[in-house]
């Protein structure tokens, strides 16, 4: 859920820019801790991220960080998510119309008979199940 939180996410980058008054990257390891624990406290409550921080720690100050390699990492996985979503979304889709035609289908007074809209739609549903 913290991942496909955009508006906490443009948030937060925000904040991070606003704090590296001089642009060069670099943010305090506690700030940039505070800013992950105020926008997600339920995901972040009871932990620590210093570990993981460690590993962006600049060498000649073990206070600061690279937050650059952090957002960018945090960024891939959000658009790995989101188009994860979008396609469980168009899956669901298609079978939806899969069985709203079905359901119309068996539904007909008539039994089985086809008109040419279902036909139709029934065209339409296997195309879009081609689409990659």
């Amino acid at each position: 859920m913290a991942l496909t939180n955009l508006l906490a996410w443009s948030s937060i980058w925000k904040n991070v820019r606003k704090t590296d008054s001089d642009s060069n990257g670099m943010i305090e390891v506690q700030e940039f801790s505070a800013l992950f624990k105020d926008y997600f406290p339920e995901f972040f409550d009871g932990k620590s991220i210093s570990a993981y921080l460690k590993q962006y720690q600049a060498s000649y100050d073990e206070n600061l960080i690279n937050y650059r390699p952090i957002k960018e990492q945090i960024n891939n996985k959000i658009r790995e998510r989101l188009k994860e979503m979008k396609t469980a979304e168009a899956a669901q889709e298609i079978q939806n119309q899969k069985d709203s035609v079905a359901a119309q289908l068996l539904s007909n007074k008539n039994g089985l008979q086809l008109n040419s809209k279902n036909l139709s739609r029934l065209n339409d549903v296997r195309h879009t199940e081609m689409l990659p």
